[in-house]
């Protein structure tokens, strides 16, 4: 694998204007402006996709917990529920004896 590939680009005469501005005022070549910037955006680029990933996943821990949390809740209820059937049955039983 080599270190460096060539990129042909056609672009529009206006931007080759403003890049040429540019590096006449930054006294820079329009190559290694065109490398800087194209790096400089494909870094920022990748670090934003690789923080919104992170923060997707964030998300979804969260989600799940709040998932698990919920569930964990609603089996609390059940049971709830089902002593309270299961006492309200005792209370008919005793009382239909009387």
């Amino acid at each position: 694998m080599t270190d460096s590939i060539q990129l042909n680009l056609r672009i529009s005469g206006s931007l080759l204007e403003d890049i040429e501005t540019v590096c006449r005022l930054l006294n820079i070549s329009k190559t290694d402006w065109v490398r800087l910037t194209l790096a400089r955006e494909a870094f920022e680029e990748k670090n934003h996709l690789l923080q919104e990933m992170k923060l997707r996943r964030a998300k979804k821990a969260v989600a799940r917990e709040f998932e698990q949390d919920i569930f964990q809740e609603i089996r609390s209820m059940e049971n709830m529920m089902q002593s309270m059937l299961k006492e309200h049955e005792r209370i008919i039983r005793e009382l239909a004896k009387r």
